[in-house]
């Protein structure tokens, strides 16, 4: 891309926005090679109106690319017919840049050798030069990488430092498994480790002392987010940026693409030899992200095959209506509705509680702020306010809203917008009755900014008593 357009943010910008026209005529593309009818223009739309797409194409992260290289590559393999050695050193490259792009396509090579093996079984010479050209495409792909390693000291098949700390932070014990949730052990691991992933995955699991069901318990937890309709974060949050876009509001969700695509898969099964690869490419995109933390953005690939399956679906439901074979179509649409409800649950309040962070609210905040509009500022800030999680699990503000809280105490006392402040800090106390600094922020409130001292000494009190049950 900086080839292409420079640093600056509008080229790079463009880039995405190219990257995202080619991923939508690359899902067309494959879908055409392996289906007819409808299925190809049905997945492309999908594609153009898939909500996550369109927010990832519009922040400077690599998973767009990360798309673009897996539809690439699986585009190349569904048309190698035969052991031609230029379409597998092509499709051996490609493979390479997929890896570059996205580490855990690893993972997938074993299932593209395991393919190969089945289409060329009958013939030993065709098979021994389709898997020796695509072994010579990856190294021919990675020969740029390993040179570069070499030059700068660093181990020669090094692809990328975030494989320990997303491991880590997925399968410590006491991580959450998804989003962004680090391990109180994670520091040492990583001192201990030095860089070495497979010490750094030894020490990990040591962290469970024995207790593997523990483990087994959260592997499991992680394979429901997968399935989950809730996008979890790290860098970018959807559910931050959905509220603030019409666009975003009315596209496709992983709500909507995901039973249509399990149903899809149901519907092929029949022809799941011919398309074995799309299948294998899922299976092992699911292991990848059990392996590591689950992040949304992380199955973007995977959701691009899904809309592919996605247009299997509704071309078939739309051949069954027409042909007046209503009962079908009906039976698919309410497994589509049973699976749906299912993905939205599958996380319970875990996904409410972890919905929304402070850190959107705050840099929009300090953005608005910085550029002379300090009331819209507060306004942000109080937004955010208003979306802290809160329940009987939930007694204080989550993490990073205590900053948040107190930036918006501070703005309020620049704007001298007291009483605001004071009506929005009230209903914070009431919805998380344990948290002293609320309360005495509160108190801080009435006393400094309202002038009023018994109520300000009220909460105060209660503040007190607060940290001396903690």
């Amino acid at each position: 891309m900086r080839l292409l357009a420079g640093d600056g943010f509008w080229g790079i910008g463009l880039c995405q926005a190219m990257l995202g026209v080619a991923n939508i005529a690359l899902v067309f593309l494959l879908a055409g090679r392996l289906f007819g009818g409808a299925v190809p223009t049905v997945a492309a739309l999908g594609a153009a109106l898939y909500g996550p797409f369109l927010l990832h194409e519009a922040v400077l992260l690599r998973d767009v690319l990360a798309v673009t290289v897996s539809l690439a590559l699986l585009w190349w393999l569904a048309g190698c017919e035969d052991a031609r050695t230029g379409r597998w050193i092509i499709a051996g490259g490609l493979f390479a840049t997929a890896l570059l792009a996205r580490e855990t396509t690893l993972l997938f090579g074993p299932f593209v050798v395991l393919w190969i093996a089945e289409r060329f079984w009958r013939q030993p010479r065709a098979l021994g030069t389709a898997a020796l050209s695509f072994l010579t495409g990856i190294a021919l792909g990675l020969a740029p990488l390993v040179a570069r390693n070499l030059a700068v000291g660093a181990p020669p098949l090094s692809l990328s430092t975030r494989a320990i700390e997303t491991f880590i932070h997925g399968n410590a014990a006491g991580s959450l498994g998804i989003g962004v949730v680090v391990p109180a052990a994670s520091r040492s691991i990583h001192e201990e480790a030095d860089g070495r992933l497979w010490t750094a995955v030894r020490l990990t699991l040591a962290t469970y002392h024995g207790d593997w069901p523990a483990l087994f318990g959260k592997e499991v937890f992680k394979l429901r987010a997968i399935f989950s309709s809730y996008e979890a974060a790290d860098n970018v949050s959807w559910y931050y940026f959905v509220e603030r876009s019409p666009l975003l509001r009315l596209s496709l969700h992983f709500g909507a693409v995901l039973p249509l695509g399990l149903i899809g898969l149901w519907l092929d099964r029949r022809h799941a030899a011919r398309h074995r690869i799309l299948w294998y490419f899922l299976v092992a995109g699911v292991c990848g992200l059990v392996c590591f933390t689950i992040v949304a953005r992380y199955r973007l690939p995977l959701v691009a095959v899904l809309l592919v399956y996605a247009g299997v679906t509704v071309d078939w439901a739309a051949r069954q209506i027409a042909g007046g074979r209503w009962r079908a179509a009906l039976a698919a649409g309410v497994a589509a509705i049973g699976i749906a409800v299912a993905s939205a649950s599958l996380l319970g309040t875990i996904a409410r509680r972890q919905r929304y962070r402070a850190d959107e609210f705050m840099l929009a905040g300090q953005v608005y702020y910085r550029h002379g509009q300090a009331e819209r500022a507060f306004e942000e800030l109080r937004a955010g306010l208003d979306k802290a999680y809160a329940g009987p699990d939930q007694p204080a503000l989550p993490p990073g809203y205590h900053e948040l809280t107190l930036t918006f105490v501070r703005l309020a006392h620049d704007l001298r917008r007291y009483r605001d402040a004071a009506a929005e800090l009230e209903r914070v106390a009431a919805t998380h009755a344990a948290d002293a600094d609320v309360e005495e922020l509160l108190g801080l409130v009435y006393r400094d900014g309202l002038g009023l001292a018994a109520e300000a000494e009220k909460h105060l009190e209660r503040a007190r008593a607060l940290r001396a049950q903690s």
